[in-house]
């Protein structure tokens, strides 16, 4: 386990709260795919060369994950970013 706070470099002794925290992400698919069609397919090979040549970008796109390990402020700072995250059904409340 590391000796320091992922976030802020503050040192761990022995006996302090620290907190493991896992992060993943992954892109979820709907089921639809686009009629292809229509679409200009020499802009779409002009991405994909764009998505190579930045390959790591693209698959973090896809799924990322991250591992750390916090001390008990940083975990709290982190709690409250997470926290002011609202459901869009509590947002649409306070508009109307």
């Amino acid at each position: 386990m590391p000796d320091i706070c992922y976030r802020c470099g503050r040192p761990f002794v022995q006996g302090d709260s620290r907190y493991e925290i896992k992060v993943v992400m992954k892109s979820g698919f709907d089921g639809y795919l686009p009629d292809y069609q229509s679409q200009d397919f020499v802009s779409e090979f002009e991405k994909l060369e764009r998505i190579e040549a930045s390959s790591e970008r693209a698959e973090r796109d896809v799924y990322y994950e991250i591992e750390l390990v916090l001390c008990y402020r940083c975990r709290r700072e982190l709690e409250d970013i997470l926290g002011g995250f609202k459901k869009f059904e509590e947002v649409q409340k306070k508009v109307h």
